[in-house]
């Protein structure tokens, strides 16, 4: 059972972060059915195994980049590298990799955790995603 929740804690940072896109810009509203549509997707195209906790790995491994190139997608490109920024911070502090306090501070403006968490996304995304959608 806590390893389904991690697939749908992840689906929740995700849905949650899209919908906020829409303060951005109102244009980037978003369905849930859309969102529920996309998560069904990513389950039936990540990478099977017969190990459970790789299989867990894969489908929210596979959710985090199809909802990150479906989003993308859509954005425009000044608002893309907020997107990353923020899909990046968030799941780190769902993973309490990053502490709310210094999620503040790098939301309210501070230049040392801007540089810190660039280094972080580029860490995350060029790590290789194991999701047969996008090959």
């Amino acid at each position: 059972m806590l390893l389904v929740r991690a697939v749908a804690t992840r689906g929740s940072v995700l849905y949650f972060l899209i919908v906020e896109m829409s303060v951005v810009n109102v244009m980037y509203q978003t369905s849930l059915r859309q969102f529920i549509q996309l998560f069904h997707q990513s389950m039936a195209t990540s990478a099977k195994s017969p190990v459970t906790t790789r299989r867990i790995q894969n489908i929210v491994e596979c959710l985090t980049f199809s909802t990150f190139s479906y989003t993308a997608r859509g954005l425009y490109e000044k608002d893309k590298f907020l997107f990353t920024v923020l899909m990046t911070l968030k799941i780190q502090l769902q993973e309490k990799a990053v502490r709310p306090e210094e999620f503040q501070c790098f939301i309210k403006g501070t230049q040392l955790y801007f540089i810190i968490i660039v280094i972080i996304v580029i860490v995350c995304f060029r790590q290789k995603s194991n999701c047969n959608y996008i090959q």
